[in-house]
Order: structure tokens, then C-alpha cells, then sequence
């Protein structure tokens, strides 16, 4: 048995972070194109005795958004009046392409989503994508030459790309409700407004391809012309547009040996997307939820495995750079191993909180929802107090919640102080008390 993960939270500062673990990639942070890139991997697309093609559902729990996407071939392909034989060799294509999704199914998403949004200028655009681009996301290098010289990629690197890709292009999604936000006439200027959404699409359109033939004529792409399906596309740009930031290693985490590290990544990606409204980045997950989005149950035989395997995630993540702490919540740690404790142990709350570059992008994002107070001017000692009291907490390896428990103030009134809110007289006595204090 590996040995336990400690319960003290790392600092991550043992290592100074590279310019590629600190890069970020804009993508689409939508909850039709979250819930879509989370089945993925899953391997749920399942073909019921009245379809003829595999499906998963898509729909949120509280119906927000109504939507499932089917995997299957186009009119085109299949032609007007296919036959018997053509439809069997066709469904047996499809299903070795759900038999191929996998994690980098998610990533050639991630990475067409993230190029599209660079160059993009309007939502028809189609934009150039080749191997190399989506391999050169991932953080792998090209092998050397017998010289010593740089060679190239491997040939079956090419071909996994463009069977990643051949799936997203298969995948038809239908949306039958989903609100959006778009730009109404009013009186004297527009305004935003929600309204319902349906249509259907693939969920990326390749309009061309290019590559050698094999010495069987076989074709091989090596590059492609892309978009983001209709369902996705307009929805990036304008009053309604919907990004997030997706550290690159989510791409660069290895698809079998840091599943985990690659889900929570995006998962945490969205989460801290949708947190952006309310500003409040230390909202508590259970182990229960974390688990969920991982894709993974406990270890019935050997569940503390489980315990470790989550915790050391968690810790990659913090060196990583991707999250600056991450906390369990009020527990009770000596029922671990006792009859029951698994039980117990998915209630557990976590807080994982992003870095200072994260919540300081999405400070600039306008809340259309909500009128804009008026504030008064932060003065550098508002600041000053907020930073201190920030890289403090970090330092300690505490929440808002720890720390407001600590100090005597509530949490929401310390989130408001670290984004440079004047405290009291009496607040500020308690917070300069605190810093000083040796803990």
C-alpha cells in the first residue's frame, strides 16, 4: 500500500512554475459544452432499441438546459438510399469511435475551442489546425533525428489526432431548450435579455482536410479547417459570450496515469467560470461531488486508496500552480479507518481556491444580471491591506471560511477586504492583529 498522503496542505513553493504551467487557454465555458466534454471520456453514449445510432443525454438537473448529443454518420456519407450492408458497416464505424473516446477526445475539443477563439473574428470563421498544434498543446516535443537533429512526430500521433477529431465531427448535438443572452432594441440604447434557444448540430464543422495518401491511397489529414458547431459558435461572441480559462496542463496531464488531474483541472475551470457572478471562490465541494467529476467511486476493497489517490491529486494540482490552496473543511480525521468512515468521509467539504491571475480576469467581466454598485475608490492601503491579507492566508494554508472563523469577521465581509473593500475601524484592528499573530 502507497503511503498516506499528509494532511498538512503543500505550498507548491519548492518548484518556480514555468511560463507553460502558468499559460492559459480561453475556452468555451458553457454548461451544453461542459456537460458535453465531461461524457467524453465516460463512454455513455449508448444506442436505446429504437434508435439506430448511440446517444447520451445532456440535459442539467434542474432542466435548465435540455440537450442530447448522438454520434452518427452524415446524410452524405451514408447517401440517399444506403443499404443494409452500408448501414451495418457504418454503425460498426460508429462504434469503434465510442469505443475511442476517451480523455483526448476532451483535449482536441479544449485545444479546437481555445485555437478557434484566437483567431476567430466572427462565429462563421473557420479557422487552420494542424497535428502539430494540438500535440504542441499537449506539451509533447517532436522526436530527434538519428542525427541528433529534430525529426517529427510519430506517424500514429497523426492518426490518433484525426480520430479524435472524426468523433467530434460525428457528434450531433440537439439542444431543445437553453437559455442564452443576446442584444435587444430599447427606447434609447439595447439592453440584454434571456430568451430560449433550440437548433441542432455536429459539435465541430470541418469544411476541409489535407494529408498524404498512404501507399494503399488511403487518406491521411495532418490538417483541417475548423469551427465550433452552431450550437456552440455564436454563443462566443457578443453580450452572451461564455469563456473560461483552462490551464494547459489540463492537455498536458497524462490521459491514463493523471486522469484525475486532468478532470479536476476542467472541472475546477468551469466551476470558478460560473463562481465569477458571485465572486466567491471558496465555495465547498463534498468529496462525494469531487469524486463525481472525477468519474471514479470508491475502492470498495481498499477505500482509504481512494482517500490518497484524491489527495494526491489535489496536491499536484497545488504545485502545478493550478490551485493555490485546497482545504478540507471541518472534520473529524480520527474516524478514518473506523467502521463507517467512508460514509463520512464523502461529506467532507473541500474548498480549492484559483490563482490571483484567475480572479483578477474575471473581476473585469460585467454582470449584465445585476445593476452596478457604486463604490468608493480603493486607496493603495486598501490594496495593500487585501494583498497582505490574501498572500497570508495562502501562506497558512487556510480558507476564507478558517480565516474568518479566526479573526472574529464573517466570510463574505474577509472575500470583500482580499478584493480591496474597506474595513472598519474595528475589522481592521482585528485583521492587522491576525497578521501579525504567529499561528
Amino acid at each position: 500500500m502507497s503511503k498516506p498522503a499528509a494532511n498538512k496542505v503543500e505550498t507548491g513553493k519548492e518548484q518556480a512554475l514555468t511560463p507553460e504551467e502558468k499559460q492559459k487557454l480561453e475556452v468555451d465555458s458553457g454548461t451544453l459544452y461542459h456537460n458535453y466534454r465531461t461524457v467524453l471520456p465516460t463512454k455513455k453514449f449508448k444506442k436505446r432499441e429504437e434508435d439506430m445510432w448511440p446517444m447520451v443525454d445532456l440535459t442539467t438537473p434542474n432542466q435548465k438546459l435540455k440537450a442530447m448529443a448522438q454520434l452518427k454518420p452524415h446524410d452524405e456519407e451514408l447517401g440517399l438510399f444506403p443499404t443494409p450492408d452500408d448501414l451495418i458497416l457504418w454503425q460498426q464505424k460508429i462504434t469503434e469511435q465510442v469505443m475511442a473516446m476517451s480523455d483526448l477526445t476532451a483535449d482536441v475539443l479544449d485545444a479546437i475551442s481555445s485555437m478557434w477563439l484566437k483567431k476567430a473574428k466572427h462565429p462563421s470563421d473557420m479557422v487552420q489546425v494542424r497535428v502539430q498544434d494540438f500535440l504542441h498543446l499537449r506539451g509533447l516535443l517532436p522526436k530527434l533525428s538519428g542525427t541528433g537533429r529534430r525529426g517529427g512526430y510519430e506517424e500514429e500521433q497523426y492518426k490518433e489526432i484525426a480520430r479524435h477529431i472524426a468523433i467530434l465531427n460525428h457528434t450531433w448535438i440537439t439542444v431543445f431548450e437553453m437559455d442564452i443572452t443576446e442584444l435587444a432594441d430599447g427606447r434609447k440604447k439595447n439592453y440584454r435579455k434571456r430568451r430560449k434557444w433550440e437548433g441542432q448540430s455536429v459539435a465541430i464543422v470541418v469544411s476541409s482536410r489535407f494529408g498524404p495518401k498512404d501507399d494503399k491511397d488511403i487518406f491521411d489529414p495532418y490538417v483541417w479547417r475548423v469551427r465550433p458547431g452552431d450550437v456552440f459558435a455564436p454563443f462566443l461572441f457578443g453580450p452572451g459570450r461564455q469563456t473560461a480559462l483552462l490551464s494547459q496542463k489540463a492537455l498536458e496531464y497524462d490521459p491514463y496515469r493523471e486522469k484525475w488531474e486532468k478532470r479536476l483541472t476542467r472541472y475546477l475551470s468551469y466551476q470558478w467560470r460560473v463562481c465569477q457572478k458571485s465572486g466567491n471562490y471558496s465555495h465547498p465541494y463534498s468529496v462525494e461531488t469531487i469524486l463525481k467529476a472525477v468519474g471514479e467511486e470508491v475502492n470498495k476493497h481498499d477505500p482509504i486508496r481512494t482517500k490518497q489517490r484524491l489527495e494526491e491529486a489535489l496536491n499536484k494540482l497545488l504545485r502545478d500552480g493550478i490551485i493555490v490552496v485546497w482545504q478540507y473543511v471541518s472534520i473529524n480525521e480520527e474516524i478514518i479507518g473506523k467502521p463507517g468512515w467512508v460514509e463520512h468521509w464523502l461529506k467532507w467539504q473541500l474548498v480549492m481556491e484559483p490563482p490571483q491571475d484567475i480572479i483578477v480576469q474575471y473581476a473585469k467581466i460585467k454582470n449584465p444580471e445585476k445593476k452596478p454598485k457604486t463604490l468608493p475608490a480603493h486607496t493603495e492601503a486598501d490594496l495593500d491591506l487585501a494583498k497582505r491579507l490574501k498572500q497570508k492566508r495562502v501562506e497558512r494554508g487556510l480558507n476564507q471560511t478558517q480565516v474568518a472563523d479566526q479573526i472574529g469577521i464573517n466570510r463574505s465581509r474577509i472575500s470583500r477586504i482580499e478584493k480591496g473593500e474597506r474595513p472598519c475601524p474595528e475589522n481592521l484592528a482585528k485583521i492587522e492583529k491576525w497578521l501579525v499573530d504567529e499561528k
